[in-house]
């Protein structure tokens, strides 16, 4: 099941990079942040030598687990320059049926925007961190983790999106006392926050280049709201 979901998410992250990207050019400007936050949610599924995907004994009943299972978490973000981002990432799931299950993991990610300052942004993630996996009988175990995806930024205000990604995150879990390096597909949802940030002013007139009239201002001049060079005399001389 994994194998499919996996080769189901590439295809729609390849299909949606394809559609995105020759648009972007001609999307509104907008001003990235300097620093983003995004809660939200989403669905993983963990490794099945935990039980997940499987009919289990609980209390003498056979139950079937579901493989797939609802998760909350969030993502903070600081910009390094405008198309690279350092993301701290944090996810936690719990499982009633198998002993109480709970699987905490924490990243530090490197991610890649395709195409800064767009209303449609893509992006690819990547980074390593520490999975934390226990139950009511068996005590927390920390494992090191790594993962992969991309996903895609719907901005709707300089400050305002909806963030979609699909990663997947492999780490080694303990089965028939032996160690083995299993995934565990997630596909994560949430609002981001922006903060900060400042417009990109091509010409250094002060005036934003979303709203600049006059785009190419000689250096020096003074201009009006618009971006425009101001010429008091009529001398077709700038004043400045």
């Amino acid at each position: 099941m994994c194998s499919r979901w996996l080769k189901l998410t590439t295809a729609a992250e390849l299909l949606t990079f394809a559609l995105v990207v020759p648009t972007t050019s001609l999307a509104a400007e907008f001003v990235d942040p300097a620093v983003w936050i995004v809660p939200g949610g989403g669905v993983a599924w963990p490794p099945a030598e935990f039980g997940y995907g499987r009919t289990v004994d609980v209390a003498g009943e056979d139950v079937e687990i579901d493989g797939m299972n609802p998760m909350f978490g969030g993502i903070l973000g600081v910009k390094l320059v405008p198309a690279l981002g350092l993301e701290a990432r944090g996810n936690y799931l719990k499982t009633e049926d198998l002993d109480n299950r709970k699987i905490l993991h924490g990243e530090g990610n490197l991610t890649w925007f395709l195409a800064p300052g767009r209303r449609v942004v893509p992006f690819l993630t990547a980074g390593a961190g520490v999975v934390r996996s226990e139950t009511d009988s068996i005590p927390s175990d920390d494992t090191f983790g790594w993962n992969a995806g991309g996903g895609v930024l719907f901005r709707f205000t300089d400050a305002f999106g909806l963030r979609v990604d699909a990663r997947r995150i492999a780490y080694k879990v303990e089965y028939n006392q032996e160690d083995k390096v299993r995934p565990q597909p997630e596909v994560f949802a949430g609002l981001s926050l922006g903060f900060g940030g400042k417009p990109k002013d091509s010409d250094g007139d002060g005036v934003p280049d979303r709203a600049d009239t006059c785009p190419s201002t000689p250096i020096g001049a003074r201009v009006d709201a618009s971006g425009c060079p101001i010429d008091g005399d009529g001398d077709g001389v700038p004043d400045g």
